[in-house]
């Protein structure tokens, strides 16, 4: 496994990507619990690659949501 170390800047525009993923995750039924709580992002489960775009390091927590 790839290890990153650049940790996620606590800015504005990165708190908007952040935002934009878990958009895209809940799009598709997943519920990531462990990259924002309670609107905050969790910023210990993220990190920056070189080309800015954000790393979800801890997949732990994850529901899957049934579409009916």
């Amino acid at each position: 496994m790839k290890k990153y170390n650049q940790e996620c800047p606590r800015t504005k525009k990165y708190m908007k990507k952040v935002y934009r993923v878990k958009r895209l995750f809940m799009k598709y039924g997943l519920i990531p619990y462990e990259i924002s709580k309670k609107g905050i992002p969790n910023y210990q489960n993220l990190r920056v690659e070189k080309n800015n775009q954000i790393i979800i390091i801890d997949y732990g927590i994850f529901r899957f949501r049934r579409k009916r």
